[in-house]
């Protein structure tokens, strides 16, 4: 279990390289993270297998549950899906190190806007590592894989 506080958010990319650091160093391939902000749990997931969190935000109907449901039958780890605020451009937003996973995620998708972060208010009650947000320029056909 690695536990980070007092963090210093302006700097997500210092902050993911120092977890990475931290979990080479001591050979923590299969530990949790559990970053806190003011003593308030922020994110919380698995060095390995981090979860994502699949958010639309395009407003079509049932798909952060169509892409889940892919997702998972490819063997990424979900934690949730749901809606967001519409937004024009899709994202991956990213909390953990795990940059193969990110690239694996980012491919099967079609989506190349990747951005390190730390803590967003708008998300404040989202703990995954990886929070995938759908925007309206996300095409369900560009999704590598079988879909639903």
């Amino acid at each position: 279990l690695i536990n980070i506080t007092d963090l210093d958010l302006s700097s997500p990319d210092t902050i993911i390289s120092k977890i990475l650091e931290f979990s080479k160093v001591n050979s923590l391939t299969n530990s949790t993270v559990k970053i806190f902000l003011n003593s308030k749990l922020i994110s919380y997931y698995s060095l390995e297998k981090p979860e994502i969190s699949i958010l639309n935000a395009k407003r079509q109907q049932n798909l952060a549950m169509n892409v889940s449901l892919t997702l998972l039958k490819e063997g990424f780890s979900i934690r949730n899906y749901g809606n967001y605020n519409t937004v024009e451009n899709s994202v991956i937003l990213n909390r953990t190190p795990n940059i193969s996973l990110i690239s694996k995620l980012s491919n099967k998708l079609g989506i190349t806007n990747i951005s390190n972060f730390i803590f967003d208010p708008s998300l404040k009650d989202n703990l995954a590592g990886i929070i995938v947000i759908l925007g309206k320029d996300f095409d369900l056909k560009n999704l590598k894989g079988e879909t639903p």
